[in-house]
């Protein structure tokens, strides 16, 4: 870390990893990332541009001010990728939300529980559910 910047290699390392882990998933791991000043007080790693999914792809923005440790990067992209889905499902697979929304009531569970399916770090029941809304959604 360079003066409390974020490093471009921590970037393009955890970059890799994401991609890597969604690939593997069958998902498309296409997203435009921004880096951003935190603002104020704000403590994030990452954040997703709600509904940027709809226009050209998902937008995520990446704070400058983030250490530079590349697995904590890649959950948190991880984690909003979790926020892209549960979104698309709210959106576009109304039955579908519906269960996952009696699931997960707070879309952060969501998002946490797919970051750790991703990384291979979930329980049984919670890789299960994730994976059935993963399965459900279009490919590519």
């Amino acid at each position: 870390m360079l003066d409390g910047v974020l490093d471009k290699k921590t970037l393009r390392e955890a970059r890799k990893r994401y991609t890597a882990a969604l690939v593997k998933l069958g998902l498309d791991p296409s997203v435009t990332i921004r880096l951003r000043e935190s603002l104020g007080s704000d403590h994030w790693i990452a954040q997703y541009r709600g509904r940027s999914q709809f226009g050209v792809r998902p937008i995520f923005w990446v704070s400058v001010r983030h250490p530079d440790d590349v697995e904590e990067l890649t959950r948190s992209l991880l984690h909003e990728y979790g926020h892209v889905i549960a979104e698309w499902v709210r959106y576009r697979e109304p039955a579908l939300w519906e269960d996952l929304d009696g699931v997960y009531p707070d879309e952060e569970e969501f998002a946490e529980d797919f970051a750790d399916h991703a990384t291979g770090r979930a329980r049984s029941w919670v890789g299960t559910f994730v994976q059935r809304v993963i399965d459900s959604l279009p490919v590519g």
